[in-house]
Parts: structure tokens; C-alpha cells; sequence
């Protein structure tokens, strides 16, 4: 049976909402399935769902470790290392004969072992200090964060002003305002902007915002 978004968030959300996750409706990273807790010191550790390709029922996650919830944004100083798979954080040991490090879990009987994987690699991947300050020094995620920062002091103080990146319909239950406030916070440092990084930035503060009331 060919596995969707809808059924994978089904498949696994109690689970991992009870590891602390929080799911997002999300139309903007690529994942298939969005789930993101805050750390302390201001980190976000999101959790990207993904379906394969070739096998229908085939799914694994992809970690990001960063100051905001942009997953997928490895360019500039952001450091590879802050996307993992759970897998890749399983010793030689821990992995049985039949599966290799990169781990794809299929059918309803396989939440249980995927649970029990993110609880072993998790306290792995943010415990890695040297990924911490990397993240820290990065100019790139830094600016990630200032900007989300800015949009999220801005949402209830917008200027009376034309927008021109706003999307038309409604984006993952987020309301116009965040778009509107990030389109004004971009552009005080870009001299060009477009709709999809108004969209990445609107949705990142958004999301900072609802786990800040979490």
C-alpha cells in the first residue's frame, strides 16, 4: 500500500509527540512530515519525515540541529553536520545483520523499533559539543535566527505598506500577518527578495513563536 504524508504523520505523531515533538503542517522544506522540539540555549532540533521513492511503504527521518527550524539549510557556514539519520548515529553494534546505517522502517509494526532509535540517537546528536559551538559561530544560522527574531517582534506592528511576495491562499495554517511581517524584515538586508524565502522565514518565526508557547 503506497504510504502518504497524511498516513506517515498518522503512523508515528503519538509517538513522537510524546517524545516531546511538536508537529507542523508544513508545505515549505521538502520534508514529508515535520516535527520540532526546542532545546535549551535557543536550539530547535527538527525531525524531517521522508518517504521513499522506489518502496511504497518505505519511510525514514532526517535530524537538523540549529538555531531555527529551517530545515535543510546547510549552505554557507551552517555546518553539514547539523542534518544527520538516526542511523548514522548507531554504532556497529547496534545494527542488526539485515539493515546497514541508513535505516528505512516500513509498515504500522515498524513504529515501534523507529521510536526506539530516536530515543537512543537523539541524546547522541545534541549532546555533540563541538556540533554545538559550530552552530553557535556560524554566521549563516545566526543570521537564520536574527531574522525569525525580528519577524516575530514585528508581527503585531506592521506599517500601513504594499506587499508584493504575500501568498494568495492560506500557507500551513499560518496567518497573513507572518508573511507580511517577514516580506518587511527581509527586506531590510536583501536588496532582492522573492516569495519562497518570505515564505521559509514566515514559516521558521511562526513556528519558533508556537514552541515558545508550547
Amino acid at each position: 500500500m503506497k504510504l502518504t504524508k497524511a498516513k506517515l504523520i498518522k503512523r508515528v505523531r503519538p509517538g513522537l509527540e510524546l517524545l516531546g515533538y511538536y508537529w507542523f503542517k508544513d508545505s515549505t522544506t521538502g520534508s514529508d512530515g515535520l516535527f520540532v522540539k526546542k532545546l535549551p540555549n535557543n536550539y530547535y532540533l527538527s525531525l524531517g519525515m521522508n518517504i521513499h521513492r522506489f518502496y511504497e511503504d518505505s519511510y525514514t527521518c532526517d535530524y537538523y540541529l540549529s538555531l531555527t527550524t529551517c530545515i535543510y539549510c546547510l549552505y554557507g557556514d551552517i555546518p553539514n553536520s547539523s542534518s544527520k539519520r538516526p542511523g548514522e548515529l548507531l554504532t556497529d553494534e547496534e545494527i542488526s545483520p539485515s539493515r546497514n546505517h541508513d535505516i528505512w522502517w516500513s509498515g504500522d509494526d515498524s513504529v515501534d523499533d523507529f521510536l526506539s532509535v530516536i530515543k537512543i540517537t537523539e541524546p547522541r546528536f545534541v549532546s555533540d559539543l563541538k556540533l554545538l559551538n559550530d552552530i553557535k559561530q556560524s554566521r549563516d544560522a545566526n543570521l537564520l535566527y536574527k531574522l525569525s527574531y525580528e519577524t516575530i517582534n514585528k508581527v503585531d506592528n506592521l506599517p500601513n505598506t504594499t506587499y508584493s511576495f504575500i501568498p494568495k491562499k492560506e500557507i500551513d495554517n499560518i496567518p497573513q500577518k507572518w508573511f507580511q511581517a517577514a516580506e518587511i524584515v527581509l527586506k531590510n538586508y536583501e536588496d532582492s527578495i522573492n516569495s519562497h524565502q518570505v515564505k521559509r522565514l514566515a514559516a521558521d518565526a511562526y513556528r519558533q513563536y508556537i514552541l515558545s508557547k508550547a
